[in-house]
């Protein structure tokens, strides 16, 4: 072996087994400077030196590093030595998984056993699970686990992706069309039925009690077994564009009925343009009740 080989195995053995300071955040600042050269104290502690190195690595300033980085801010280090910085990194435990779990499935009313997760080191930080991303179980494989993705927040608002593999505890109610919906056709007791699914209800309008659809109108050919969302349906109006109304008209004490046909579509409370079938006449009137409008041409007595 050469002298020169001899002497630079040396100086790795020697930078080695040095001991690293260790660095939570992405910069590496002043203060951590401060701790293996002294002259770097008289900076802003919180002053950002250089980018920290990756979780579960190391990052080795050299003295002719140290030296230049000193003098871009006015320093002259006395006895300049390497110095080496790592940002820990450690695996997920069971304990973490199950806390982050259960607070992001408390809102959904469900549990879960755990079966497995992200087994690789991580930073320190925040373990986060939107229930959004809980993926339902497939059909007739409620027992199966699910993987549920989620994210580590560390450092500057940096995230890592991880995952843990679930199975789900939990049903939730949803309300399906018992026969082919029709759309224009108002829906009754016996289109729809209430079925339990297992798993955590998914994000959406479904629609989970019969109340919530009974006299409403698919906006388009629902099959049966269809899972009924509130947008799929509408509420009807109780006047229908192009449908025959009840006109009453009072003027003062005087009352007058006659027929016309709405020209515009509103529930009670809304203005509809109303055309007399007999005369031709085009006017605003208030709906009443269902079928019905009224017109107010003069002030009660």
């Amino acid at each position: 072996m050469t002298g020169r080989l001899f002497v630079c195995l040396l100086s790795l053995a020697a930078l080695a087994g040095g001991a690293c300071h260790s660095v939570e955040g992405d910069r590496i600042l002043a203060s951590h400077l401060a701790a293996v050269a002294p002259e770097f104290a008289r900076l802003d502690p919180d002053l950002a030196l250089a980018h920290s190195p990756a979780a579960g690595s190391h990052r080795t300033f050299r003295v002719p590093e140290l030296r230049r980085l000193a003098a871009r801010h006015g320093l002259e280090l006395a006895q300049p030595a390497s110095a080496c910085f790592e940002r820990p990194a450690s695996r997920l435990s069971e304990d973490a998984v199950r806390v982050a779990v259960e607070s992001a499935l408390q809102p959904l009313g469900a549990q879960a056993t755990i079966v497995d997760f992200s087994r690789h080191p991580l930073p320190a930080g925040r373990l986060e699970f939107s229930p959004s991303a809980l993926p339902a179980p497939l059909p007739g494989k409620a027992n199966h686990p699910v993987i549920w993705r989620g994210v580590l927040r560390h450092g500057e608002g940096r995230t890592v992706p991880v995952w843990v593999r679930l199975r789900l505890h939990a049903t939730w109610s949803r309300l399906v069309a018992a026969r082919k919906l029709e759309p224009g056709r108002p829906i009754e007791a016996g289109d729809v039925r209430l079925e339990v699914a297992a798993g955590v209800a998914p994000g959406g309008d479904f629609l989970t009690d019969p109340g919530q659809a009974l006299g409403s109108l698919p906006r388009r050919s629902l099959p049966a077994g269809t899972t009924l969302r509130r947008v799929w349906l509408r509420i009807p109006d109780d006047v229908e564009r192009g449908s025959r109304v009840a006109v009453t008209v009072r003027s003062g004490g005087a009352i007058l009925r006659l027929e016309g046909l709405a020209e515009t579509a509103g529930r009670v409370g809304d203005r509809v343009m109303v055309k007399n079938l007999a005369s031709g006449r085009r006017f605003a009137a208030t709906v009443e009740a269902p079928g019905e409008v009224a017109v107010r041409t003069g002030v009660d007595r």
